[in-house]
Protein backbone atom coordinates (compact mmCIF):
# COMPACT_ATOMS: atom_id res chain seq x y z
CA UNK A 1 0.00 0.00 0.00
CA UNK A 2 1.08 3.31 -0.63
CA UNK A 3 1.66 6.50 1.39
CA UNK A 4 -1.25 8.40 3.04
CA UNK A 5 -2.01 11.61 1.96
CA UNK A 6 -4.56 14.52 2.54
CA UNK A 7 -7.96 15.12 0.64
CA UNK A 8 -9.31 18.20 -0.26
CA UNK A 9 -13.02 19.24 -0.35
CA UNK A 10 -14.62 21.99 -0.57
CA UNK A 11 -18.31 20.34 -0.14
CA UNK A 12 -18.99 19.13 3.67
CA UNK A 13 -17.82 16.08 5.15
CA UNK A 14 -21.15 14.06 5.10
CA UNK A 15 -21.57 11.48 8.10
CA UNK A 16 -24.50 9.30 9.25
CA UNK A 17 -25.78 8.71 12.21
CA UNK A 18 -29.56 8.24 14.04
CA UNK A 19 -30.48 10.49 16.81
CA UNK A 20 -34.18 10.40 18.40
CA UNK A 21 -37.16 9.03 19.52
CA UNK A 22 -38.33 7.41 16.66
CA UNK A 23 -35.19 6.38 14.73
CA UNK A 24 -34.25 7.80 11.42
CA UNK A 25 -32.29 6.38 8.89
CA UNK A 26 -31.19 7.62 5.62
CA UNK A 27 -30.92 5.43 2.69
CA UNK A 28 -29.26 6.26 -0.85
CA UNK A 29 -31.19 4.19 -3.59
CA UNK A 30 -30.77 6.51 -6.79
CA UNK A 31 -29.97 10.45 -7.45
CA UNK A 32 -31.21 11.40 -3.68
CA UNK A 33 -31.45 10.23 -0.21
CA UNK A 34 -34.57 9.53 1.26
CA UNK A 35 -35.84 9.09 5.49
CA UNK A 36 -37.19 5.71 6.57
CA UNK A 37 -38.37 5.89 9.88
CA UNK A 38 -37.69 3.02 12.09
CA UNK A 39 -38.59 1.28 15.73
CA UNK A 40 -38.07 2.63 18.80
CA UNK A 41 -38.31 1.12 22.48
CA UNK A 42 -39.64 4.54 23.50
CA UNK A 43 -36.08 5.88 24.89
CA UNK A 44 -33.41 7.84 23.95
CA UNK A 45 -31.61 6.10 21.00
CA UNK A 46 -28.67 6.07 18.54
CA UNK A 47 -28.17 4.27 15.79
CA UNK A 48 -23.87 4.07 15.32
CA UNK A 49 -23.54 2.11 12.16
CA UNK A 50 -24.79 0.16 9.45
CA UNK A 51 -23.83 -2.49 7.41
CA UNK A 52 -26.11 -3.91 4.05
CA UNK A 53 -24.85 -7.03 2.24
CA UNK A 54 -27.60 -5.74 -0.59
CA UNK A 55 -30.40 -3.33 -0.58
CA UNK A 56 -32.91 -5.94 1.04
CA UNK A 57 -31.11 -6.69 3.58
CA UNK A 58 -28.85 -4.19 6.80
CA UNK A 59 -28.29 -4.53 9.84
CA UNK A 60 -28.02 -1.31 12.27
CA UNK A 61 -26.97 -1.36 15.91
CA UNK A 62 -26.32 1.21 18.45
CA UNK A 63 -27.77 1.56 22.04
CA UNK A 64 -30.82 2.83 23.72
CA UNK A 65 -31.13 4.44 27.08
CA UNK A 66 -34.03 4.65 29.56
CA UNK A 67 -31.76 6.39 32.22
CA UNK A 68 -29.66 5.48 33.94
CA UNK A 69 -29.50 2.47 31.85
CA UNK A 70 -27.79 1.96 28.16
CA UNK A 71 -28.74 -1.15 26.29
CA UNK A 72 -27.41 -2.39 23.26
CA UNK A 73 -29.74 -2.46 20.38
CA UNK A 74 -30.29 -3.85 16.98
CA UNK A 75 -32.29 -3.41 14.03
CA UNK A 76 -32.64 -5.38 10.90
CA UNK A 77 -33.96 -4.33 7.59
CA UNK A 78 -35.58 -6.96 5.46
CA UNK A 79 -36.17 -4.38 1.91
CA UNK A 80 -39.36 -3.16 3.47
CA UNK A 81 -39.21 -2.15 7.06
CA UNK A 82 -36.82 -1.58 10.60
CA UNK A 83 -37.65 -4.50 13.18
CA UNK A 84 -36.17 -4.72 16.31
CA UNK A 85 -34.13 -7.79 17.16
CA UNK A 86 -33.02 -9.03 20.63
CA UNK A 87 -29.55 -8.32 22.00
CA UNK A 88 -28.27 -10.85 24.74
CA UNK A 89 -26.67 -8.11 26.87
CA UNK A 90 -28.01 -5.28 29.35
CA UNK A 91 -26.29 -1.93 30.13
CA UNK A 92 -24.01 -2.29 26.67
CA UNK A 93 -23.18 -0.37 23.91
CA UNK A 94 -22.97 -1.66 20.49
CA UNK A 95 -20.24 0.47 18.32
CA UNK A 96 -20.00 -1.53 14.75
CA UNK A 97 -21.39 -4.11 13.13
CA UNK A 98 -19.96 -5.77 9.82
CA UNK A 99 -21.71 -8.38 7.43
CA UNK A 100 -21.17 -11.04 5.19
CA UNK A 101 -24.27 -12.22 4.63
CA UNK A 102 -28.06 -11.92 5.89
CA UNK A 103 -27.04 -14.57 7.56
CA UNK A 104 -24.06 -13.65 9.66
CA UNK A 105 -22.77 -10.37 11.46
CA UNK A 106 -20.78 -9.33 13.96
CA UNK A 107 -21.60 -6.57 16.29
CA UNK A 108 -19.11 -5.48 18.63
CA UNK A 109 -18.73 -2.88 22.05
CA UNK A 110 -18.69 -3.36 25.32
CA UNK A 111 -21.02 -3.68 28.46
CA UNK A 112 -20.53 -2.72 31.93
CA UNK A 113 -19.26 -4.90 34.55
CA UNK A 114 -20.47 -2.48 37.76
CA UNK A 115 -17.55 -1.50 39.63
CA UNK A 116 -15.48 -3.10 37.47
CA UNK A 117 -15.41 -0.88 34.77
CA UNK A 118 -16.26 -2.39 31.18
CA UNK A 119 -15.97 -5.86 29.34
CA UNK A 120 -15.77 -6.12 25.89
CA UNK A 121 -18.72 -7.13 23.97
CA UNK A 122 -19.52 -9.25 20.73
CA UNK A 123 -22.77 -10.39 19.13
CA UNK A 124 -23.35 -12.48 16.45
CA UNK A 125 -26.53 -12.61 14.11
CA UNK A 126 -26.80 -16.12 12.71
CA UNK A 127 -29.97 -15.28 10.41
CA UNK A 128 -32.20 -15.96 12.78
CA UNK A 129 -31.02 -14.20 16.54
CA UNK A 130 -28.41 -12.85 17.92
CA UNK A 131 -25.69 -14.60 20.35
CA UNK A 132 -23.16 -13.45 22.66
CA UNK A 133 -19.84 -14.90 21.20
CA UNK A 134 -17.00 -14.56 24.35
CA UNK A 135 -14.50 -12.35 23.86
CA UNK A 136 -10.98 -11.60 25.97
CA UNK A 137 -10.01 -8.38 28.26
CA UNK A 138 -6.48 -7.83 28.59
CA UNK A 139 -7.23 -4.71 30.92
CA UNK A 140 -8.66 -5.30 34.42
CA UNK A 141 -10.81 -1.81 33.52
CA UNK A 142 -12.37 -0.50 30.40
CA UNK A 143 -12.31 -3.21 27.62
CA UNK A 144 -14.05 -1.51 24.79
CA UNK A 145 -14.21 -2.52 20.92
CA UNK A 146 -14.90 0.29 19.12
CA UNK A 147 -14.79 -1.47 15.05
CA UNK A 148 -14.95 -4.27 13.48
CA UNK A 149 -14.57 -5.79 9.91
CA UNK A 150 -15.68 -9.14 8.19
CA UNK A 151 -14.26 -10.54 5.31
CA UNK A 152 -15.81 -14.04 5.61
CA UNK A 153 -17.46 -16.37 8.97
CA UNK A 154 -14.35 -17.51 9.81
CA UNK A 155 -12.25 -14.01 9.31
CA UNK A 156 -12.40 -10.41 11.26
CA UNK A 157 -10.73 -8.54 13.36
CA UNK A 158 -11.92 -6.04 16.13
CA UNK A 159 -9.89 -2.90 17.23
CA UNK A 160 -10.65 -0.41 20.33
CA UNK A 161 -8.60 -0.19 23.74
CA UNK A 162 -7.99 -0.88 26.88
CA UNK A 163 -6.57 0.51 30.19
CA UNK A 164 -7.20 1.92 33.49
CA UNK A 165 -5.18 5.33 33.78
CA UNK A 166 -3.40 4.64 30.35
CA UNK A 167 -5.34 3.38 27.38
CA UNK A 168 -3.73 1.02 24.97
CA UNK A 169 -4.22 -0.33 21.30
CA UNK A 170 -6.62 -3.71 21.51
CA UNK A 171 -6.85 -5.66 18.30
CA UNK A 172 -9.16 -9.19 18.55
CA UNK A 173 -9.04 -11.54 16.01
CA UNK A 174 -12.05 -14.02 14.64
CA UNK A 175 -10.67 -17.52 13.44
CA UNK A 176 -14.61 -19.11 13.54
CA UNK A 177 -13.91 -20.83 16.17
CA UNK A 178 -13.03 -18.13 19.03
CA UNK A 179 -11.64 -14.11 19.58
CA UNK A 180 -7.88 -13.76 20.99
CA UNK A 181 -6.13 -10.65 21.01
CA UNK A 182 -3.57 -9.43 18.34
CA UNK A 183 -0.72 -8.08 20.34
CA UNK A 184 0.09 -4.51 18.27
CA UNK A 185 3.85 -3.89 18.70
CA UNK A 186 3.81 -1.34 15.76
CA UNK A 187 2.24 1.43 18.58
CA UNK A 188 4.37 1.51 21.54
CA UNK A 189 2.53 4.58 23.17
CA UNK A 190 -1.07 5.09 24.73
CA UNK A 191 -3.40 5.04 21.61
CA UNK A 192 -6.32 3.61 20.89
CA UNK A 193 -8.36 2.71 17.44
CA UNK A 194 -11.81 3.48 16.26
CA UNK A 195 -12.22 1.41 12.93
CA UNK A 196 -11.26 -1.24 10.99
CA UNK A 197 -11.54 -2.14 6.96
CA UNK A 198 -10.90 -5.50 5.81
CA UNK A 199 -10.50 -6.14 1.94
CA UNK A 200 -9.00 -10.03 2.65
CA UNK A 201 -7.82 -11.90 5.55
CA UNK A 202 -4.29 -10.69 5.02
CA UNK A 203 -5.44 -7.31 4.29
CA UNK A 204 -6.87 -5.39 7.08
CA UNK A 205 -6.52 -1.39 8.00
CA UNK A 206 -7.11 0.45 11.32
CA UNK A 207 -6.98 3.65 12.16
CA UNK A 208 -7.43 5.78 15.45
CA UNK A 209 -5.50 8.26 17.77
CA UNK A 210 -2.53 8.80 20.12
CA UNK A 211 -1.27 11.11 22.18
CA UNK A 212 0.65 12.24 19.48
CA UNK A 213 -1.04 11.90 16.63
CA UNK A 214 -3.43 9.70 14.43
CA UNK A 215 -2.64 6.43 14.41
CA UNK A 216 -2.73 4.09 10.79
CA UNK A 217 -2.05 -0.09 11.07
CA UNK A 218 -1.87 -2.72 8.40
CA UNK A 219 -2.35 -6.51 9.29
CA UNK A 220 -0.77 -8.73 6.66
CA UNK A 221 -2.40 -11.86 8.63
CA UNK A 222 0.34 -12.50 10.67
CA UNK A 223 1.53 -8.87 12.44
CA UNK A 224 0.11 -5.41 12.73
CA UNK A 225 2.78 -3.09 10.94
CA UNK A 226 2.36 1.29 11.46
CA UNK A 227 2.20 3.85 8.83
CA UNK A 228 2.75 7.31 8.89
CA UNK A 229 0.40 9.85 8.64
CA UNK A 230 0.86 13.16 7.02
CA UNK A 231 0.64 15.80 9.58
CA UNK A 232 1.92 19.55 7.59
CA UNK A 233 -0.40 22.02 7.57
CA UNK A 234 -2.66 20.66 10.51
CA UNK A 235 -3.26 21.04 13.61
CA UNK A 236 -1.42 19.38 16.52
CA UNK A 237 -4.19 17.76 17.80
CA UNK A 238 -5.68 15.14 14.64
CA UNK A 239 -8.37 12.17 15.44
CA UNK A 240 -8.82 9.30 12.66
CA UNK A 241 -12.28 8.08 13.45
CA UNK A 242 -13.50 5.59 10.87
CA UNK A 243 -11.85 4.32 7.16
CA UNK A 244 -13.31 2.23 4.05
CA UNK A 245 -11.05 0.39 1.70
CA UNK A 246 -12.37 -0.98 -0.84
CA UNK A 247 -8.86 -2.69 -2.07
CA UNK A 248 -5.48 -3.59 -0.62
CA UNK A 249 -3.68 -0.40 -2.39
CA UNK A 250 -6.51 1.95 -1.33
CA UNK A 251 -8.19 3.65 1.91
CA UNK A 252 -9.98 6.89 2.90
CA UNK A 253 -9.79 7.74 6.49
CA UNK A 254 -12.05 10.44 7.88
CA UNK A 255 -11.55 11.96 11.31
CA UNK A 256 -11.29 15.36 12.77
CA UNK A 257 -8.85 18.48 13.38
CA UNK A 258 -7.87 21.07 15.88
CA UNK A 259 -6.73 22.27 19.24
CA UNK A 260 -8.30 19.91 21.85
CA UNK A 261 -10.22 18.01 19.14
CA UNK A 262 -12.45 15.07 20.65
CA UNK A 263 -14.44 14.14 17.75
CA UNK A 264 -17.56 14.91 19.52
CA UNK A 265 -18.57 18.09 17.78
CA UNK A 266 -18.23 19.71 20.84
CA UNK A 267 -15.17 21.47 20.25
CA UNK A 268 -15.95 24.92 18.01
CA UNK A 269 -12.30 24.94 16.65
CA UNK A 270 -12.45 21.53 15.22
CA UNK A 271 -12.73 20.88 11.49
CA UNK A 272 -13.24 17.79 9.40
CA UNK A 273 -10.35 15.87 8.21
CA UNK A 274 -10.06 13.73 5.07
Amino acid sequence: MGAWRRLRFRGALVAVVAVALSLPVAAYGGPTWTIDRTPSDGGFSQLAAVSCVSMRWCAAVGYSSGLPRFDAIAEIWNGTRWTITSIPVYEGHLFDVSCVSASWCAAAGYKLMGDDGTATFIAVWNGHAWRQVPSPDPGSLNNILYGVSCVSRSSCLAVGTFGANSFHLLTERWDGHAWKVVSVSAVDRAAAAFAASCVATNACFAVGDANDGPVALRWDGHTWSSSKMPTRGLSRDNLLTDLSCPSTTTCVAVGASGPGVSGYGNNPREQTLV
